[in-house]
């Protein structure tokens, strides 16, 4: 299994701090948020790269001393749809089983007893809206008999939320990555990896695993830094 790691975003909703430290790079409970998703990724992962972008070279000197087995990909703009940054990954990872995380949502380990299941060709991890509250600015999903219909933030009527973590299995493998192609010529600097889902999930490829019982957590804003500095919710990954 090989891990990719979307980490070239700006983090603009955590300015004035990202514009010294990369978002990935900020200290969560002693370590860095870049520490905790590789840690977790490592369980299934056998390979993990990490696309890098916004102070790169940063991340990059990071890695290099603390995880030099960790390899580095870099995409030269950075557009605000992370569709560039997964496309720098094909060549090195097409015809390969592959879960694709956020650099800034945090797992604990048994999120892998829960997922993936491998009961179909993609598979999106989601909360359910009944055990928790879904945040306005989430990805909502909308799922029928564990297919997924539609996912996108502005969504009315929907079932629950994306939580950031996909897996791709290598037989799907060729079509996934040539339908990234079409979607980021289609959509340019805009285009998301959630788009490329939403094309695939028209055939019903995409499967939604339900991990309801498995915290996670998102550090967009400040007032995420805060609740996991000061409200002790790190404890629990």
């Amino acid at each position: 299994m090989n891990g990719l790691v979307l980490a070239a975003g700006r983090g603009n909703r955590l300015t004035p701090i990202t514009c010294y430290v990369p978002k990935p790079l900020l200290p969560v409970s002693g370590r860095r948020i870049l520490d905790m998703v590789i840690d977790y990724l490592s369980v299934v992962c056998e390979n993990i790269f990490v696309v890098t972008g916004y102070l790169g070279d940063m991340i990059e000197r990071y890695l290099k001393k603390r995880y030099p087995g960790v390899k580095v990909l870099k995409v030269n703009r950075v557009d605000p749809g992370n569709l560039s940054s997964l496309l720098v990954a094909e060549d090195v990872l097409r015809g390969e089983d592959l879960i694709i995380a956020n650099a800034d949502h945090i797992f604990p380990h048994k999120v892998w007893d829960h997922f993936p299941e491998r009961k179909g060709p993609i598979e999106i991890a989601c909360h359910r809206k009944e055990t928790r509250e879904i945040l306005e600015d989430e990805m909502k999903v909308k799922v029928d008999n564990a297919k997924l219909q539609e996912m996108e933030k502005t969504l009315r009527i929907y079932n629950g939320a994306y939580t950031g973590l996909a897996y791709v299995s290598r037989e799907v493998s060729s079509k996934f990555w040539e339908r990234s192609k079409e979607a980021h010529s289609k959509l340019g600097p805009s285009g998301r990896v959630e788009d490329v889902f939403n094309d695939m999930a028209k055939e019903g490829d995409v499967r939604v695993v339900w991990i309801d019982n498995v915290v996670f957590f998102e550090v967009d804003t400040i007032e995420d830094l805060k609740r996991i500095w000061y409200g002790g919710e790190a404890g629990h990954l």
